[in-house]
C-alpha cells in the first residue's frame, strides 16, 4: 500500500532570514480549483509559494517556500478541492469552476533533480507573462479607446469618422443627380417656393429629415485630405493591433511549450481513473471513469451499469464549469511502470494443476445445477396461464369452459356433444364480426349448390387468403424497420389488432390446426343464428369444431393446450396496445401519474412478450411493439411528471412540496428503476441524469429548513436508490372499445410530434439475440 500510493517531497525556502529544508511523505496530493484553469497552474501554485523580497525589489531573490518531489508513487492521486464554506449563507457549497487536465501528465518540472532547470524556466515564464501583460495593456488602449466611461475600439472610431466624412460626398452626388433630372430642367418649382439653402436658413432645420448626419461645409480638397488621412490611420491601427495580438499569441505558445524539451519529458503519468461527483455540497451522486488498458477504452462505472465512453464524454462530465457535475479526484499511473497492468506472471498467482482441475470441475457442476434449476422452473410454469409480466409461450391446459349463451340442442344431437367456448376465444372471434357478416352476402349460391359444408369451406378459404395477403403487407412494411409497431408515414395502424389470425400468421403459427380453428370460431358466433345464411354455416362450424376438440375424433390434448396458449399471448398483446393507447391519451390530457404507470406497464408487458418468442419461430418480431417506441413514450411522460413535481416543490407551499414528493416516491422513483438497469440504453441513462440534475439544482436555493430536509431526503433516494424503492403499484389496464381505431389515432398524433423520428432513431436498434 505504501509503495503503491505514497511518495515523498521536500519543502525548502526561507523564513525570517533563516533557510529551512524538510522531507515529508504524501498520499493524496491536494490541489485547489478556485482561481485556476489548468492542473499545471494549480500544481505550480501548490508547489511554489514565493513572494518578492520587497514591494520595490526587482531582485530574483524570493521569500517563502518551494516543494520538490523526491519520489513519486506508481499511482499518483490528486484530490481536487471543490468544496468550501460560504460564511455569507453559513453553509458549505461546491465549486463548479472548470479545471482542465490532460490524459498524459509529465511531472519532470516538479522533481527535485530538475529544480535548477525548473527555476530558470519559471523565471522565464514570469518574464514572458510580464511582457504579455504589458502588451495586453497596450492592446487595451486600442480596444477600449476614449477618455469617458464608454469606450470603443479605435478602429471603429476611425471607421465611423470615415463614414461620416464620406456621407457628404454621397449626398453631393445625389444632389447632382437631382439637378440633372427633367423636373429641374423644366423649372417646375412653384412661384412661392424658396431655394433649398434659403429654406434652410429661414427654418433652421434640415430640408430632408430622412437623410443621415453629414458635414455641412467641407471643400473638395479637405474632403479628399480627410479621407486619405483616415484610411491611412485606420490601416496603421489595424496593423498595430494585429502585431500586438500576434506577439501575445507567440508568447502564449512559448509559455505553453517551454517545458516540452526532451529532458523534461522523462516522467510521464497517464490518467487511469477519474472520480466524479454530481450535485451540491449537501448531497449528490458519485461515479467513476476507469481506463481499461486491455481494451484501450474508457469505462464508466455508474451504480450497477458499466458503459464504454469516449474521451470527450469523460471531459464533459469531469472538467466542470457548465453544470453541477465535476471531478473531485484524479488518479494517474506511472506509464514507465510496466508491472502495474501486466498479467499475472508470478508463480504464486497461478493455481497448481490439481487445484485448477478441481475448480474447473466445481464450476462445471455449478453450471449443470443452474441448467437443471432452469428446466425445473420452466416445467412448473407449463400448464398455467401467464400472469403479471412473466409471459411464458407454452401450452395452456384446458380450464372449465362455460357454454355460449344461446346454445340449444338440435335433432341431430351434434351440439350437445360440441365443446363449449372459453370467454377469451369468444372475445377474439367477435373482433372479426364485421368481416364475417361481409362474407355471408356472397355465400348464398354456394350454400344452395354445395350445402353448408361446401359454403363454409369456401368462406374459410376466402378469409384465409385475405389474412395471408394482409400478413404479407405487414411483413413488407416491417422490412423497412427493425421492429414492427414503429409508425412511419401512413402506417400508424396495426392490423394485428383487427384479427387474431393475423397475429398467428405473423408469428409463425401453423395454419392446420390453429388458424383453421380460429376461422371456424369466427363463423361459430351466436350472432350468426339470426342470419338465414349464417345459421346453417354456424351449425356446420360447431360440428367441425367438435371434431377438433380434445374429446373429438381428430382432437389432440397437446394441440389444444398450445392453441389456448396462443390465445393467452394475443390477450397480452391487446393489453399492451391498450396500455400504450390509454397511457398516451392520459399524457396528452395532463394526467401524468396514470400516464407514467400505464406506459411503464406497457414497457414491462412488451419486454416480457419479446423475451420468449413462440416455438414456431424462434426469432419472431411480431409478438409486441418496437421497444424504442415504448421507451420513448415512457421517458416522455416520466420527464414531464418529474418537471411538474420539481416545479411544485420549488414554487409551491410546504403542502404542495409534500404532495410533489409523494408523487416522486409513488410514481417517479419506481419507474426509474428500469432506466437504471444494465440493459438500459443511453437515452434512458441520460433521462435519469436529467431527473437527478433537476433536483440537485435546487440545493443552492433559499428555502425553509423543513423543505431543505425533504429535498435532501429525496436526493438521497434519487442518487442512491436501494432495495427499499417500492415497485410500481398494481395497475388495471382500462378496456378500449375500438382498440384498433384508438391505437391508430394515438399513433397518428404521436408521429406528428416535433422531432419524433429523430428521437426514435437515436434510441438505437435493439438486439434480436
Amino acid at each position: 500500500m505504501l509503495d503503491l500510493f505514497y511518495g515523498r517531497f521536500r519543502c525548502e525556502g526561507e523564513n525570517e532570514g533563516r533557510h529551512f529544508s524538510r522531507e515529508e511523505a504524501f498520499g493524496q496530493y491536494p490541489l485547489q480549483v478556485n482561481g485556476f484553469s489548468d492542473i499545471h497552474d494549480s500544481l505550480e501554485a501548490a508547489t511554489t509559494s514565493l513572494e518578492p523580497e520587497s514591494a520595490s525589489s526587482t531582485s530574483p531573490r524570493r521569500l517563502g517556500q518551494e516543494t520538490w518531489f523526491t519520489k513519486l508513487p506508481p499511482v499518483l492521486v490528486f484530490e481536487l478541492s471543490r468544496f468550501r464554506f460560504n460564511q455569507q449563507i453559513n453553509k458549505p457549497e461546491k465549486i463548479h469552476h472548470r479545471l482542465d487536465f490532460p490524459e498524459l501528465l509529465y511531472m519532470d518540472r516538479y522533481m527535485e533533480y530538475n529544480k535548477n532547470i525548473t527555476r530558470s524556466k519559471r523565471e522565464e515564464v514570469r518574464r514572458l507573462k510580464a511582457e504579455r501583460e504589458r502588451l495586453r495593456r497596450q492592446l487595451d488602449k486600442y480596444i477600449q479607446y476614449g477618455s469617458g466611461p464608454k469606450r470603443v475600439p479605435l478602429q471603429d472610431v476611425l471607421q465611423y469618422t470615415l463614414e461620416f466624412v464620406e456621407s457628404k460626398a454621397s449626398q453631393q452626388k445625389n444632389e447632382e443627380a437631382e439637378m440633372g433630372s427633367p423636373s429641374s430642367s423644366l423649372g417646375l418649382c412653384s412661384p412661392g417656393s424658396s431655394p433649398p439653402d434659403e429654406g434652410l436658413s429661414r427654418g433652421g432645420s434640415p430640408r430632408n429629415m430622412n437623410e443621415g448626419p453629414c458635414p455641412r461645409h467641407v471643400a473638395e480638397p479637405e474632403l479628399r485630405l480627410l479621407q486619405s488621412c483616415l484610411r491611412r490611420w485606420q490601416s496603421e491601427v489595424e496593423h498595430d493591433v494585429k502585431e500586438l495580438q500576434d506577439s501575445m499569441s507567440r508568447i502564449d505558445a512559448t509559455i505553453r511549450d517551454i517545458y516540452t524539451e526532451p529532458s523534461l519529458l522523462q516522467v510521464p503519468y497517464r490518467l487511469h481513473a477519474v472520480l466524479v461527483h454530481e450535485g451540491q455540497a449537501a448531497s449528490g451522486h458519485y461515479w467513476a471513469f476507469v481506463y481499461c488498458p486491455h481494451r484501450s477504452a474508457w469505462l464508466k462505472f455508474n451504480d450497477v451499469t458499466v458503459n464504454e465512453v469516449t474521451w470527450a464524454e469523460l471531459l464533459h462530465d469531469s472538467v466542470g464549469g457548465h453544470h453541477c457535475t465535476s471531478a473531485y479526484c484524479l488518479l494517474y499511473v506511472d506509464r514507465n511502470n510496466r508491472d502495474l497492468f501486466d498479467g499475472a506472471k508470478d508463480s504464486e498467482l497461478e493455481l497448481p494443476p490439481d487445484l485448477a482441475q478441481y475448480v474447473e470441475a466445481d464450476n462445471a457442476a455449478f453450471r449443470a445445477e443452474l441448467e437443471k434449476w432452469d428446466r425445473d422452473h420452466s416445467d412448473k410454469s407449463t400448464g398455467a396461464a401467464s400472469s403479471g409480466n412473466d409471459i411464458v409461450v407454452t401450452p395452456v391446459q384446458p380450464q372449465q369452459d362455460r357454454p355460449i349463451a344461446g346454445e340449444h340442442s338440435t335433432s341431430s344431437g351434434v351440439l350437445s356433444a360440441s365443446p363449449s367456448w372459453p370467454a377469451l376465444q369468444q372475445e377474439h372471434a367477435q373482433l372479426a364480426q364485421g368481416w364475417t357478416q361481409g362474407r355471408l352476402v356472397n355465400l348464398g349460391p354456394t350454400l344452395s349448390a354445395e350445402g353448408p359444408r361446401g359454403a363454409l369451406a369456401k368462406a374459410l378459404d376466402q378469409e384465409l387468403a385475405r389474412l395471408q395477403r394482409l400478413a404479407r403487407l405487414a411483413q413488407q412494411r416491417a422490412a423497412a424497420s427493425p421492429w414492427p409497431g414503429r409508425p412511419s408515414g401512413n402506417d400508424e395502424e396495426d392490423p394485428r389488432l383487427q384479427h387474431i389470425g393475423l397475429f398467428l400468421l405473423l408469428n409463425g403459427a401453423p395454419v392446420q390446426p390453429h388458424l383453421q380453428r380460429v376461422l371456424l370460431e369466427q363463423f361459430a358466433q351466436p350472432e350468426l343464428e339470426k342470419d338465414p345464411i349464417g345459421a346453417p354455416l354456424r351449425q356446420e362450424a360447431l360440428r367441425w369444431l367438435s371434431e377438433l376438440s380434445p374429446s373429438g375424433a381428430g382432437g389432440d390434448v397437446e394441440v389444444e393446450a398450445m392453441y389456448r396458449g396462443w390465445h393467452m399471448l394475443y390477450c397480452r398483446f391487446r393489453h399492451l396496445a391498450s396500455a400504450l393507447t390509454v397511457g398516451l391519451e392520459h399524457y396528452w390530457t395532463h394526467r401524468l401519474p396514470s400516464a407514467v404507470h400505464l406506459l411503464g406497464a406497457a414497457c414491462s408487458i412488451n419486454e416480457a412478450l419479446l423475451a420468449r418468442p413462440p416455438p414456431a419461430e424462434p426469432h419472431s418480431r411480431f409478438l409486441g411493439f418496437d421497444p424504442r417506441l415504448l421507451a420513448y413514450c415512457r421517458r416522455m411522460a416520466l420527464l414531464s411528471l418529474n418537471e411538474y413535481c420539481a416545479r411544485q416543490f420549488e414554487e409551491g407551499s410546504l403542502r404542495d412540496a409534500l404532495g410533489a414528493l409523494r408523487l416522486m416516491t409513488d410514481t417517479v422513483l419506481p419507474h426509474l428503476a428500469p432506466l437504471l438497469s444494465p440493459l438500459a440504453n443511453a437515452r434512458d441513462t441520460r433521462a435519469v441524469e436529467e431527473v437527478r440534475s433537476r433536483w440537485c439544482a435546487m440545493l443552492g436555493l433559499a428555502m425553509p429548513d423543513e423543505k431543505q430536509e425533504q429535498l435532501e431526503d429525496m436526493l438521497s433516494k434519487l442518487l442512491d436508490p436501494g432495495v427499499d424503492t417500492p415497485p410500481p403499484s398494481p395497475l388495471s389496464i382500462p378496456r378500449v372499445t375500438n382498440l384498433s381505431a384508438a391505437y391508430e389515432q394515438a399513433m397518428r398524433r404521436l408521429t406528428s410530434t416535433k422531432n419524433f423520428d429523430t428521437a426514435l432513431l437515436e434510441e438505437g436498434v435493439p438486439s434480436l439475440s
